[in-house]
């Protein structure tokens, strides 16, 4: 991780480029959210900060913002506070600095997918459906390890889905989800 200005909490406040992803991962917040980061994206000397508290939400939805956020190099430093689950650890994981408080804590759990209550589905479709979960579950396993750098392997990462794991603060530093505590 890069090193960060000791007075960055005061630059922060100073410069007012604070965008805060409270609640699931969805269009709406997506929209929001990349809006708000694009618009203070005007200075790419200064980092912008995600305050991250979700207990996780629409897979597709939490890729394209990470995806998004690495093609444009944003300078992000996301910063979790309270829960910070599911597919919410794959937004936490844009920053480029990431930060935790000292009661958040991060939940693992496989994928999982709703279908139309009473609605009969083919077979194909549900294999379908079972190959997209497999596929989802390896890109989250896969930008987990990137992020950690290693720390947490792939395998690792899929155990703790499997054993639906939650983490506290200071095993998340441990494992290189998060990079310091936010103090």
């Amino acid at each position: 991780s890069r090193e960060v200005d000791p007075h960055w909490r005061f630059s922060m406040i100073k410069t007012n480029r604070v965008v805060q992803w409270f609640g699931p991962i969805d269009t709406e917040k997506f929209n929001r959210v990349t809006s708000d980061i694009v618009r203070l994206w005007k200075d790419e000397e200064a980092d912008i900060f995600l305050f991250i508290n979700s207990a996780g939400g629409e897979a597709s939805i939490g890729f394209a913002f990470y995806d998004l956020m690495k093609a444009l190099k944003i300078k992000l430093t996301t910063v979790a506070i309270g829960e910070v689950d599911s597919m919410a650890i794959i937004v936490f994981l844009t920053g480029e600095h990431r930060l935790v408080s000292p009661h958040t804590s991060m939940f693992f759990h496989q994928p999982s997918r709703s279908f139309a209550a009473n609605r009969p589905m083919p077979s194909r479709s549900m294999r379908a459906g079972v190959q997209e979960m497999d596929r989802m579950e390896l890109w989250y396993a896969n930008i987990i390890e990137k992020e950690t750098g290693g720390k947490l392997s792939s395998q690792a990462a899929i155990d703790k889905q499997l054993t639906e794991e939650s983490v506290d603060s200071e095993t998340m530093i441990k494992l290189g989800l998060a990079h310091e505590l936010f103090v």
